[in-house]
């Protein structure tokens, strides 16, 4: 059996969320893609510490589908 994996990502806008589970999914490099409620998210940027709300998606696919998951060739 392969290796199940889950993978996080953040992004800012709803809609960029929905796109990138969508394509995931329809292309078969995640068998499941979940967008969450807006997150408060706090991290260092620019020397500062900074605060946003961001989009959280949780994609669960296998190990040997990860390369392909997190390509830049995903965005096309």
């Amino acid at each position: 059996m392969a290796d199940l994996i889950e993978v996080r990502v953040t992004t800012s806008v709803r809609a960029e969320a929905d796109a990138i589970c969508s394509r995931v999914v329809a292309r078969r490099l995640a068998a499941c893609a979940q967008v969450v409620a807006p997150i408060s998210s706090t991290y260092r940027w620019g020397g500062e510490v900074q605060r946003a709300e961001e989009w959280f998606l949780l994609m669960k696919t296998t190990a040997d589908r990860f390369g392909d998951l997190v390509s830049p060739d995903l965005e096309s």
